[in-house]
Order: structure tokens, then C-alpha cells, then sequence
């Protein structure tokens, strides 16, 4: 298999993601909650603010 670099295109670029700072208020209606427990137990919870 050939890389983009050897077939002669342009590698992909990484991708910057901003540097954590200071947490920031905002509102939130709707959050996912994921969890990793021991054993292999995996959960996710969608969770949207009642209006």
C-alpha cells in the first residue's frame, strides 16, 4: 500500500484542535454522557434540558 506522500499528492494535515484554558459558561440543552466501567461495561446517555 502506498502512502500520499510516495504516490506523489500531499500528506494530510493535523488537525489543531484549541488549548484548553479557563472552563466557560454557555448554555447547554442537549449533553451525551459516556462511561467505561471495568469488565467491558459501556454506556452512553443523551441528556436535553426540558423546556
Amino acid at each position: 500500500m502506498r502512502t500520499d506522500d510516495e504516490a506523489g499528492g500531499t500528506p494530510p494535515r493535523a488537525v489543531r484542535l484549541p488549548r484548553p484554558g479557563r472552563p466557560r459558561e454557555t448554555a447547554l440543552r442537549t449533553v451525551l454522557v459516556l462511561a467505561r466501567g471495568y469488565g467491558g461495561f459501556n454506556s452512553a446517555l443523551v441528556v436535553t434540558r426540558a423546556d
